[in-house]
């Protein structure tokens, strides 16, 4: 099967989701609305979960899972509070801060280390999810070419999804170990 028609209809579902809880549950809690995601992605995957065979897995990947399952719990609690409160224009595109988080954390507890083109793409990206926060008048006055990390900082909904991306980073580093 080709990658890109996969990639762009999980991403087209994602979105959707994002759009659907931001705009007919947002009187659940975060707790009730990441319940119901989990618990509705975990119905749609168990029947492929199912048909595989169960393989033997050694001690260290439940000790990389028990570590990870917390902060995933804990991002996703975020992530949901994040664009249920707030903006999705103002919090989503700072999960484009994810990769050059996770370039570091591979970094620091792998070794890893990234391309120069690899590099670049990840810059590419963040330019991108930068250039989201800044209205036309501010693109034209260099002076004001900080204000989307002031706006981080001063606006706790791009704060909460950045902090996501920053447990990300962790839980997709301990994914690859596990």
């Amino acid at each position: 099967m080709d990658w890109f028609p996969l990639t762009l209809f999980c991403a087209f579902s994602l979105a959707a989701a994002d759009t659907l809880t931001k705009a007919k549950l947002s009187d659940y809690s975060a707790r009730e609305l990441a319940f119901v995601r989990l618990t509705l992605a975990g119905l749609l995957v168990s029947p492929l979960l199912l048909s595989q065979p169960f393989p033997a897995l050694p001690w260290v990947f439940w000790g990389w899972v028990a570590a990870i399952v917390p902060l995933e719990i804990l991002a996703m609690l975020l992530y949901i509070r994040a664009i249920r409160d707030y903006p999705l224009s103002q919090t989503l595109p700072y999960l484009a801060f994810t990769p050059v988080f996770v370039t570091l954390v591979g970094y620091l507890l792998l070794g890893e280390s990234v391309s120069g083109d690899g590099f670049i793409g990840i810059l590419l990206v963040v330019a991108g999810a930068w250039l989201l926060n800044f209205d036309q008048a501010e693109l034209r006055e260099w002076r004001t070419w900080g204000n989307p990390l002031t706006h981080i900082f001063r606006n706790p909904g791009p704060l909460t999804m950045l902090s996501v991306a920053f447990l990300y980073s962790f839980t997709a580093v301990g994914d690859r170990v596990g």
